[in-house]
Protein backbone atom coordinates (compact mmCIF):
# COMPACT_ATOMS: atom_id res chain seq x y z
CA UNK A 1 0.00 0.00 0.00
CA UNK A 2 1.33 3.42 -0.87
CA UNK A 3 -0.53 5.30 1.87
CA UNK A 4 -0.64 4.82 5.62
CA UNK A 5 -1.86 6.53 8.77
CA UNK A 6 0.43 6.87 11.78
CA UNK A 7 -0.45 8.16 15.24
CA UNK A 8 1.87 10.49 17.15
CA UNK A 9 0.87 10.46 20.80
CA UNK A 10 3.19 13.34 21.74
CA UNK A 11 1.25 15.61 19.36
CA UNK A 12 -2.08 13.77 19.61
CA UNK A 13 -2.30 13.72 15.82
CA UNK A 14 -2.83 11.15 13.07
CA UNK A 15 -0.72 11.75 9.95
CA UNK A 16 -1.48 10.37 6.51
CA UNK A 17 1.64 9.47 4.54
CA UNK A 18 1.60 8.93 0.79
CA UNK A 19 4.30 7.61 -1.52
CA UNK A 20 2.93 7.30 -5.07
CA UNK A 21 6.17 6.20 -6.76
CA UNK A 22 8.28 4.58 -4.05
CA UNK A 23 10.70 7.50 -3.75
CA UNK A 24 9.82 8.56 -0.22
CA UNK A 25 6.77 9.29 1.84
CA UNK A 26 5.35 12.71 2.52
CA UNK A 27 2.62 13.82 4.90
CA UNK A 28 -0.45 14.88 2.94
CA UNK A 29 -2.97 15.25 5.80
CA UNK A 30 -3.16 15.49 9.57
CA UNK A 31 -6.11 14.74 11.84
CA UNK A 32 -6.52 15.73 15.45
CA UNK A 33 -9.34 16.34 17.92
CA UNK A 34 -10.14 19.43 19.89
CA UNK A 35 -11.14 19.41 23.55
CA UNK A 36 -14.80 18.78 22.60
CA UNK A 37 -13.98 15.75 20.47
CA UNK A 38 -14.47 17.47 17.10
CA UNK A 39 -12.13 16.43 14.30
CA UNK A 40 -9.70 18.98 12.89
CA UNK A 41 -8.08 18.49 9.49
CA UNK A 42 -4.93 20.10 8.09
CA UNK A 43 -3.69 19.40 4.58
CA UNK A 44 -1.45 21.52 2.37
CA UNK A 45 -2.59 19.43 -0.57
CA UNK A 46 -6.23 20.35 0.06
CA UNK A 47 -5.45 23.90 1.18
CA UNK A 48 -6.77 23.33 4.70
CA UNK A 49 -5.23 24.44 7.98
CA UNK A 50 -6.87 23.32 11.22
CA UNK A 51 -10.35 23.18 9.68
CA UNK A 52 -13.18 21.53 11.57
CA UNK A 53 -14.01 18.39 9.70
CA UNK A 54 -17.10 16.69 11.14
CA UNK A 55 -20.51 17.93 12.19
CA UNK A 56 -20.28 19.28 15.70
CA UNK A 57 -22.92 16.90 17.05
CA UNK A 58 -21.77 13.88 15.07
CA UNK A 59 -18.45 12.62 16.41
CA UNK A 60 -17.57 10.02 13.79
CA UNK A 61 -15.12 7.30 14.70
CA UNK A 62 -11.52 7.51 13.53
CA UNK A 63 -11.89 4.97 10.74
CA UNK A 64 -14.86 6.81 9.22
CA UNK A 65 -13.06 10.15 9.33
CA UNK A 66 -9.90 8.67 7.84
CA UNK A 67 -11.92 7.20 4.96
CA UNK A 68 -13.59 10.57 4.38
CA UNK A 69 -10.21 12.30 4.25
CA UNK A 70 -8.87 9.69 1.83
CA UNK A 71 -11.96 10.17 -0.36
CA UNK A 72 -11.41 13.95 -0.38
CA UNK A 73 -7.80 13.47 -1.43
CA UNK A 74 -8.79 10.98 -4.12
CA UNK A 75 -11.34 13.47 -5.49
CA UNK A 76 -8.66 16.15 -5.45
CA UNK A 77 -6.31 14.01 -7.52
CA UNK A 78 -9.12 13.09 -9.93
CA UNK A 79 -9.87 16.80 -10.36
CA UNK A 80 -6.21 17.48 -11.10
CA UNK A 81 -6.17 14.64 -13.64
CA UNK A 82 -9.24 16.04 -15.38
CA UNK A 83 -7.72 19.51 -15.48
CA UNK A 84 -4.46 18.30 -16.99
CA UNK A 85 -6.30 16.10 -19.50
CA UNK A 86 -8.23 19.16 -20.68
CA UNK A 87 -4.99 21.15 -20.96
CA UNK A 88 -3.33 18.32 -22.93
CA UNK A 89 -6.33 18.13 -25.27
CA UNK A 90 -6.27 21.88 -25.89
CA UNK A 91 -2.56 21.71 -26.59
CA UNK A 92 -3.18 19.19 -29.36
CA UNK A 93 -6.07 21.18 -30.93
CA UNK A 94 -5.48 22.58 -34.37
CA UNK A 95 -4.95 26.32 -34.41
Amino acid sequence: MNRRWEYFSSQNVWKLYFDPYGYGESVIAELSKDECGDWILSSDLLGLYEEYFDDFNDHDCLEVVQCQVEDMIHEHYLGDAKYYQEIANRFMEEA
